[in-house]
């Protein structure tokens, strides 16, 4: 087959347009057993997100950091959240919010780059993998039934669905304005190089056209996300989940979270936009009928030092809480809080809730997966 250098270069550019895995759509079925993972990337201040009020030592390591009593949302005798939380506040109150404390691991890393890995891969601090926690636990047999497996949203990476089959997306309209030009070719020559390329274009032709099926039919929810940009991945993440596209899971990453200096005011805003976008997801899920069908939860890299810094931040921690929303979700605290007044040589919490647990839970409580590599980490009540 001959190919002319202008759709040579078409092709090589669309190679790195949209896939991360082959993702040939089936129309199949929903799965309705859907994990949405919101990354809150740079390291989440989780000391200031569920706030243990009774202990003094919070007020006494965060002199100007420390939320004014007067200003926390209280949710149970001990614990508050942050002010900004106010849907969350409303959701905990409903019975449909878990916090799940101490979230960590084994000596815990404290770089960005490497510690989002050990999330991401489910893996010993010293372990590397080549898939993600959620690639590992799914049966491979499910996962050919149904591609892409999951979506991503807001850069990042597969992250977690690393090996399950997912489509990198920013906007459906754009992949289907780019793919509109192309035209089915035969994929096979002498050529392997070439032949690689044809392959990839059939592919995301066939991505595209079943995306498009379920994102025609697919309602509208920019009234409930109030049209906010910053707020529009979680909005596609939920038209297309209430479309009917049969997924596994979705991950949405939300930037920002490295507070280092000036902390009061970005994380302020920051927990706001979470809180916003969770809460309108959640009603978008409610108004299709299918929020018992989906499980929100959060992550992080890591936590942030109990002790504010000289800049009115907090520097790079360890053992964080972390949020799981939803409709069967059995709402409460789980796993014990790390003391205040017990914090490891570096000045960091020591984690108390193994972060395979949380994973344990979804992929065996959730999926109905087994998690065989997990088992030596308890199951939690979440679910």
């Amino acid at each position: 087959m001959k190919i002319d250098r202008r759709r040579f270069i078409e092709l090589a550019g669309l190679a790195g347009l949209v896939l991360v895995a082959p993702p040939a759509l089936a129309g199949a079925q929903p799965r309705r057993k859907v994990v949405v993972f919101v990354e809150l990337n740079g390291g989440n201040d989780g000391l200031n997100t569920v706030i243990p009020f009774t202990d003094p030592l919070y007020r006494k390591l965060r002199p100007t950091l420390a939320v004014a009593r007067s200003e926390q949302r209280t949710v149970d005798a001990e614990t508050a959240l942050h002010p900004s939380l106010a849907r969350t506040a409303e959701l905990w109150d409903a019975g449909e919010v878990a916090i799940v404390e101490g979230l960590g691991y084994p000596d815990p890393n404290r770089s960005h780059f490497r510690s989002i890995e050990i999330w991401e891969q489910g893996t010993d601090a010293n372990t590397y993998a080549d898939q993600g926690w959620v690639g590992r636990v799914a049966p491979g047999a499910e996962l050919s039934a149904y591609k892409p497996a999951a979506l991503t949203f807001g850069g990042g990476g597969e992250g977690p669905l690393a090996g399950t089959g997912t489509l990198e997306l920013e906007d459906p309209q754009r992949l289907f304005a780019q793919t509109r030009r192309l035209s089915r070719t035969a994929s096979e020559t002498s050529n392997p190089a070439l032949t690689h390329l044809l392959r990839t274009e059939r592919e995301v032709l066939d991505a595209a056209d079943t995306l498009k099926r379920f994102s025609d039919r697919a309602p509208s929810f920019s009234s409930m996300f109030r049209g906010n940009r910053q707020l529009r991945p979680l909005q596609l993440a939920a038209e297309l989940i209430a479309s009917g596209l049969p997924l596994l899971a979705v991950k949405v990453r939300v930037t920002g979270f490295d507070t280092h200096v000036n902390q009061a005011r970005s994380h302020a805003r920051l927990l706001g936009l979470v809180d916003t976008g969770l809460g309108a997801f959640r009603d978008a899920m409610q108004t299709a009928g299918i929020w018992d069908e989906v499980l929100i939860v959060t992550y992080s890299e890591f936590g942030r030092r109990p002790r504010e810094n000289g800049g009115g931040g907090t520097d790079h921690g360890a053992a964080a809480p972390h949020l799981v929303m939803g409709g069967r979700v059995k709402g409460g605290r789980y796993g014990a809080r790390p003391a205040l007044g017990a914090l490891d040589p570096n000045g960091d919490l020591q984690h108390t809730t193994d972060f395979r647990s949380l994973y344990r839970t979804i992929s065996e409580k959730w999926w109905g997966h087994s998690a065989t590599e997990f088992n030596n980490f308890a199951k939690l009540g979440f679910v």
